[in-house]
């Protein structure tokens, strides 16, 4: 299925800060409609047409439904990842004094529109040399941790950890079509970043998933069954 390629989309800026053609390709309108869906396959198409057609503003409830049953692993985790629009990720630097030690920090990122699932400044010099990340999504980010006095520490205000390797959406592929699409709809602000910095799609290549939504300690969760479970 064309939506489990991309597993958590990132839009991440080159080391060099330069722009290139193909970075002005993806924030222009260079690519139309059409061309979008002509490079991919009818099924996914019908998809992301029904998908745009419900890309209206979502009340808070409707944005963040109910999580699923802690004892729900897979279900969980897929929740946290696709209701989350932003996370913490964790690289092993390469700046000065830090060189070496575990390096955190926020980023945008998108599994997907709001109602279809698949899944960079100081850190793109990080993934550079050692593209090995984790992530990390909590309930915290939205309201239902506040909402039943959970504190962001407590195991049933879950979080999830993802481990993996970023790589580069290759360039001009359908996958970069629906990273773009998937990105761009969750953070609709993105197309007005300054195209000098030298944007460009990333994902994380997902090798190890833990979760902790309950007391009794974290779970590992089977990456296969997490791919086959809807959020």
């Amino acid at each position: 299925m064309f939506l489990k390629l991309i597993n958590l989309c990132f839009l991440l800026n080159m080391v060099n800060g330069k722009s290139t053609q193909r970075t002005q390709n993806i924030f222009g309108n260079e690519i139309s409609d059409v061309d979008k869906y002509l490079t991919m396959a009818e099924s996914d198409v019908m998809s992301l047409i029904s998908d745009e057609s419900d890309l209206s503003i979502l009340t808070e409830s409707e944005e963040f439904p109910e999580p699923p049953p802690h004892t729900e692993v897979s279900r969980m985790s897929r929740y946290l990842c696709h209701h989350s629009d932003w996370l913490s990720m964790a690289t092993i630097s390469t700046r000065g004094p830090l060189t070496g030690y575990p390096f955190a920090s926020v980023f945008s990122f998108s599994d997907g529109t709001k109602h279809k699932s698949s899944g960079m400044d100081m850190s793109s010099k990080d993934l550079e040399k050692n593209p090995k990340a984790s992530v990390t999504m909590s309930l915290a980010q939205g309201p239902f941790c506040k909402k039943h006095g959970l504190d962001a520490e407590d195991p049933r205000c879950a979080h999830v950890v993802m481990a993996g390797e970023v790589v580069q959406v290759q360039p001009n592929s359908t996958e970069e079509i629906f990273a773009k699409e998937a990105l761009f709809s969750r953070h609709p602000e993105m197309p007005e970043w300054p195209v000098d910095h030298g944007w460009y799609f990333a994902k994380l290549n997902i090798s190890s998933i833990i979760l902790l939504d309950f007391f009794g300690g974290a779970i590992d969760v089977d990456i296969n069954e997490y791919y086959n479970t809807h959020p």
